[in-house]
């Protein structure tokens, strides 16, 4: 469990951000913006915007100042998950490896493979490797 801005979303603890955080970027603390991708998170302006969208945050904090703060973008993180959580997988829970394709395919498509292209397997490689789980 996790608790940022008042808000809780199941499964998602400190274990699953580091895991998040892994995936994206080797957890780059200094990783910047590249691509319209920022911080360690690799969170995009999308995702970003459904993050704030209807909470006292929207307007109200910098997209690349945010995503390359590792709390605040927790943050944006827990608020996006909240929006869009769900058994991406199948496999009738909703847990890290969730989280990890929610981040990276978006809430609405996540069900998606995490095998698509080059980065998208090194993410799924970097996922399941700090989770624990055979695969995705």
């Amino acid at each position: 469990m996790f608790l940022v801005y008042g808000i809780f979303v199941s499964n998602l603890d400190s274990a699953c951000f580091q895991c998040l955080c892994v995936a994206a970027s080797n957890c780059d603390v200094e990783a910047g913006c590249e691509l319209g991708f920022c911080g360690p998170y690799k969170i995009s302006r999308s995702y970003f915007i459904d993050a704030v969208k209807g909470t006292s945050l929207e307007g109200k904090i910098d997209f690349e100042r945010c995503t390359n703060d590792i709390k605040c973008a927790q943050g944006l993180v827990t608020n996006y998950m909240v929006r869009y959580a769900q058994d991406c997988n199948g496999d009738g829970v909703t847990d890290c490896l969730d989280f990890g394709m929610i981040s990276y395919n978006g809430g609405p498509d996540c069900r998606h493979s995490l095998n698509r292209t080059d980065y998208s397997l090194l993410y799924g490689n970097r996922l399941t490797g700090c989770t624990g789980h055979a695969s995705l």
